[in-house]
């Protein structure tokens, strides 16, 4: 964040672009990502202070484009959270898109999973920045289906990957029923890989040996071994490693 310089504009058509493509950015992260914090929409719009950040979400609070709230929890300090609202959501909408999205309900915000949504933000802006384009995967599944990503997103080479942001070990039964429908997703083509990304690497050690320990599944009532091509479209990161360039030729 400190490598952001702040460049004087004089001219006054000039500051009035700048300060709209930057109101823009945050309009249009919130409509995908419903809320954030201050410091994840600092560099969204790389701005370097907190101060400037401040003022601009202030600004678009007092015309209704999004709101503020305070998230407590048991343990740890509050949280402030910035979120869209049904007219910011409907302002941020281009000519071609439906307006009407998931808006910000506090009180549907818990301290459980914000620390997992805002990994799942930042490493959206690492991997825009390394020009893949990147969407919440709950569009991409139904209620109705057993699994659904974190996120999906395409690479530069336009393979589709399905992100899974994983903090904490699962038992290998579960991380059973999850190959499978990774797999059968895959094979209807919703994606090309699956990548867990975790935050260190003793977590990313653990979550690949599950899978590999894995022998047999259910698919459809019926036991199949499990051999290494049903593992190969997966892959396991942590959070700081290349992966936006690792599996790209």
């Amino acid at each position: 964040m400190s490598g952001y310089i702040a460049t004087l504009i004089f001219d006054p058509a000039e500051r009035a672009q700048r300060r709209h493509l930057k109101r823009d950015k945050v309009l249009r992260w919130l409509r995908l990502n419903t809320w954030s914090t201050a410091d994840v929409l600092r560099e969204v719009v790389e701005i370097g202070s907190r101060q400037a950040i401040h003022a601009l979400l202030q600004g678009l609070c007092r015309e209704g484009l999004i709101r503020k709230a305070t998230i407590s929890g048991e343990f740890g300090p509050p949280v402030l959270l910035w979120g869209i609202t049904a007219h910011g959501a409907a302002m941020a909408a281009r000519e071609n898109e439906q307006i009407a999205v998931r808006t910000f309900e506090p009180s549907k915000v818990n301290m459980v999973t914000m620390g997992h949504n805002l990994d799942v933000q930042r490493l959206q802006l690492r991997a825009e920045r390394a020009s893949w384009t990147w969407e919440p995967a709950i569009s991409e599944f139904s209620r109705s289906d057993a699994k659904y990503a974190d996120a999906i997103a395409v690479r530069p080479d336009l393979q589709k990957v399905a992100i899974e942001v994983e903090r904490t070990v699962k038992t290998i039964k579960r991380y059973a029923e999850i190959l499978v429908a990774h797999l059968d997703a895959r094979r209807r083509g919703k994606w090309d890989w699956i990548y867990y990304l975790s935050p260190n690497s003793s977590m990313r050690v653990r979550v690949e040996r599950c899978f590999r320990e894995i022998r047999v599944v259910t698919w459809k009532g019926r036991k199949v071994r499990v051999e290494g091509k049903h593992l190969e479209p997966f892959r396991f990161y942590t959070y700081e490693e290349e992966w936006t360039t690792l599996d790209i030729k």
